[in-house]
């Protein structure tokens, strides 16, 4: 049976099998360095497999370069070619030879929310040195003019990339809870139903369980031994 769903695991030491059917992987949905969902050849479930690693994504407060990198403040402007202005913790502003972090093996570059802000990566390869600092400090790298832009992100980043993922992935972990625990069906036949009052010439009025409407069972020998009584036809 397919799940319907799938959270990401650890790609070290793992069991290197598709979430949803336990065919061999061929497909990863990257989160994070070496955090991953995994789906076999089938395309529903690598669809599937995206779509939850955008929910993760999304409930961690992440964003892939290869979405954010779309947006107009860096089509519309050289941020990502030139060097960036880095606020350091004293105050001063360090200018020189740091640039937006690219994507590598180790570094998925992800824009990430953090004590209440979004943060992009930042990398200064002379020192190798890598940090986040906060998307309005891109602002100290831009004319004022282009602030609008850095604005127009961070509204995006708080909407959310990911959010019809997200939903998408809330509601087919609902599915496959019901799956696994379905609830009593109100058609099932309940204990009560087959409980029936009956008289009894020596003994009066009783109650008796029959197991079975169609075939009632008769009481064999002395009621009072049995502990049950006849039917009523």
């Amino acid at each position: 049976m397919t799940t319907l769903c799938a959270w990401p695991i650890r790609t070290v030491l793992f069991r290197p099998i598709c979430a949803y059917c336990g065919k061999k992987e061929s497909f990863y949905a990257d989160c994070e360095y070496r955090l991953a969902v995994l789906a076999c050849d089938d395309p529903e479930h690598r669809r599937m497999a995206q779509r939850d690693a955008n929910s993760w994504l999304h409930k961690n407060g992440r964003v892939r370069p290869d979405i954010y990198r779309q947006e107009p403040l860096f089509h519309e402007t050289h941020i990502l070619i030139t060097d960036v202005k880095v606020p350091r913790t004293s105050g001063e502003v360090d200018a020189e030879g740091w640039r937006i972090a690219r994507p590598s093996l180790d570094n998925l570059a992800l824009i990430q929310f953090n004590h209440g802000k979004w943060h992009i990566p930042v990398i200064n390869e002379e020192k190798d040195i890598r940090k986040w600092i906060r998307m309005e400090d891109l602002k100290l790298s831009l004319p004022a003019q282009k602030h609008a832009l850095v604005d127009a992100l961070e509204e995006k980043l708080v909407r959310g990339f990911y959010l019809a993922d997200s939903l998408a992935y809330d509601e087919a972990r609902r599915l496959q809870e019901e799956n696994d625990n379905p609830a009593p069906s109100s058609t099932a036949p309940l204990a009560q139903d087959n409980i029936e009052t009956c008289i009894h010439p020596v003994y009066g009025i009783g109650r008796v369980f029959v197991p079975s409407r169609e075939e009632a069972v008769p009481a064999q020998g002395d009621p009072a031994q049995q502990g049950a009584f006849r039917s009523k036809d």
